[in-house]
C-alpha cells in the first residue's frame, strides 16, 4: 500500500467573478469508499455559516482522469466510490463576503479562509497536507503556514487543524515587518485609508512587546502575521495560533481617539488570544468538530476577559491615556446597565447559546440576552479589583491568567467548565463563589 497524501490546489483565474478553482487531491491508498466534508463553522467565530452553500460545479475523478461515482449525502458531505487509488475532488467556490470569517476574491486581492475553502477527508484529518497556489502575476502571499522548501507557492500543514488555523492573504499588499522579543512579525495590509504606516508599525510592535511581557517567557510561535483588511465598513477580528485577521474600517485611523478605540485595542485583543483561547482553551474547543456546534459556557472568560485586557494593555503600552481609559470604562458600564437582557441571561448561558442568540440577533434580543464580551469584560474588572483589594495588592487577575498559562501551555488538554473559578480561588487564596 502507498502512504496516503493530501494536497489542495487553489487557483485564481477569474477574480472579477469572485470564483476560486479548488481541487482536493488525494494520492496513495484510501478505502474504496470515502466521505469528503466541508466545515460548517470557523473556530473563534461561533456561528454555523454553512460554507458548502458557496460551492458549485463539483466533480470527482480518479488518478487517470476518469470520472468517479459520487453522491451528496448531507448538506456538507459527499460520498465517493472507487477512491482506493486516490482521487481529485474539484469544485468552484464563490467568495464575495469581505469579512474575517469568510473567503474573499476580487481584482485587488484574495483572502483564503481555509475552513470555508478546504474540505476534509473523513478519517484522514491527522495527515499532513500541502497547499499549492496558482495566482495572478505580481501577487504575493502571506500566511502562518510554512513554505515547502525550494518553493514560493506551496505550503505545508502538519494536519488539518493546522491548515484551518492558517489563513492566507494574496495580492499586491503593503508589507511591513518588525522584530519583537527575537521573533519576526509581519503586517500585511490590503485596501487602505488614511493610515500612517510608520505609526502603525511602531505601535503594533509596542503592543506586541507589552502582551508578550504580560505572559512572560518566549512567545509560543516562530513567526507571526497580522493580516489587515482595511476597507470601508470592515470590522472585527479572528485569532489564529500564529496570525490574526483584522477587519479595519478605512475611516478608523482619525481622530486619535477613534484609532485607539477601534484599531489599537483590536490589535491587542486578537494578539492576546494567541495565549488565551488558542492555547489556554476550554476543553470543549478541541479537538474540533467542524461539522456541528462545539458548546462551552466559558466564552465570557476567553472573550470577555480578553476584552478587559485589550484596553488595559494599550494603556500599559503607553498608547492610551489613563483618563481616556476610565472614560471608556464608564461608557461600557453604562451600555451594560442599559441592556435589559442582563437581568435574564447569565454569562454562562450567553456563552452556551451564542450559536443561536448572540450572532443571530433581532429587535427583541436586547431584552433577553447579555453580551459576553461586554459583561465578561466588566466581570474581569471586578474580579481584578476584588482580588487586589482583598490581598492588599499581592495578587491580581494578571497572576491568575499567568497561572493558567503555566498549567495549560504544555499539555493542550484544555480547562474544564468549572476550572477557571477553581484556579482563580487557588491563586488568590480567596473564596470567590
Amino acid at each position: 500500500m502507498t502512504e496516503p497524501f493530501i494536497r489542495y490546489e487553489i487557483a485564481v483565474r477569474e477574480p472579477h467573478r469572485h470564483l476560486y478553482d479548488v481541487a482536493l487531491i488525494a494520492g496513495g491508498s484510501f478505502p474504496d469508499s470515502v466521505e469528503v466534508r466541508m466545515p460548517v463553522w470557523s473556530p473563534g467565530s461561533y456561528l454555523i455559516r454553512e460554507y458548502a452553500r458557496n460551492m458549485q460545479d463539483v466533480s470527482v475523478s480518479d488518478p487517470d482522469g476518469r470520472a468517479l461515482r459520487f453522491e451528496k449525502v448531507s448538506k456538507n458531505a459527499w460520498r465517493i466510490d472507487g477512491a482506493g487509488r486516490g482521487f481529485a475532488f474539484r469544485f468552484r467556490l464563490y467568495a464575495n463576503e469581505p469579512n474575517v470569517q469568510s473567503p474573499h476574491l476580487d481584482d485587488t486581492h484574495g483572502f483564503i479562509h481555509p475552513p470555508a475553502v478546504c474540505p476534509w477527508i473523513e478519517g484522514f484529518s491527522d495527515r499532513p497536507c500541502d497547499v499549492v497556489l496558482d495566482l495572478p502575476d505580481g501577487w504575493r502571499i502571506a500566511t502562518g503556514l510554512e513554505p515547502v522548501e525550494g518553493t514560493t507557492d506551496t505550503f505545508r500543514a502538519n494536519d488539518y487543524d493546522e491548515l484551518l488555523d492558517c489563513p492566507i492573504e494574496c495580492g499586491d499588499f503593503v508589507d511591513l515587518r518588525f522584530t519583537a522579543r527575537r521573533r519576526p512579525h509581519r503586517i500585511v495590509i490590503s485596501g487602505g485609508g488614511g493610515l500612517d504606516e510608520k505609526a502603525l508599525l511602531k505601535e503594533t510592535r509596542k503592543i506586541v512587546e507589552t502582551v508578550i511581557d504580560f505572559w512572560g517567557g518566549a512567545p509560543p510561535y516562530r513567526h507571526y502575521t497580522f493580516i489587515c483588511h482595511v476597507f470601508p465598513g470592515s470590522r472585527g477580528g479572528l485569532e489564529h495560533r500564529n496570525s490574526t485577521v483584522l477587519g479595519i474600517d478605512s475611516h478608523s485611523f482619525h481622530p486619535r481617539k477613534k484609532y485607539e478605540d477601534q484599531v489599537l485595542t483590536l490589535i491587542a485583543h486578537e494578539f492576546f488570544h494567541t495565549w488565551s483561547v488558542k492555547r489556554i482553551r476550554p476543553a470543549a474547543l478541541g479537538p474540533f468538530d467542524y461539522g456541528q456546534e462545539n458548546y462551552t459556557r466559558l466564552l465570557w472568560v476567553f472573550e470577555g476577559i480578553t476584552s478587559y485586557y485589550d484596553n488595559l494593555l494599550v494603556v500599559r503600552a503607553g498608547l492610551m491615556p489613563a483618563k481616556r481609559y476610565f472614560k471608556n470604562l464608564s461608557a461600557f458600564i453604562g451600555k451594560l446597565n442599559q441592556t435589559p437582557g442582563r437581568l435574564r441571561q447569565s454569562l454562562a448561558e450567553s456563552s452556551f447559546d451564542t450559536w443561536i442568540k448572540f450572532y443571530r440577533q433581532n429587535e427583541h434580543s436586547p431584552n433577553v440576552l447579555v453580551n459576553y464580551y461586554l459583561k465578561g469584560m466588566l466581570v474581569g474588572l471586578l474580579l481584578d479589583l476584588h482580588v487586589r483589594e482583598k490581598t492588599d495588592g499581592r495578587v491580581s487577575l494578571d497572576d491568575i491568567m499567568r497561572e493558567l498559562w503555566k498549567r495549560y501551555q504544555a499539555d493542550g488538554a484544555g480547562i474544564g467548565e468549572a476550572e477557571f473559578e477553581a484556579i482563580a480561588a487557588e491563586v488568590s487564596g480567596l473564596d470567590l463563589r
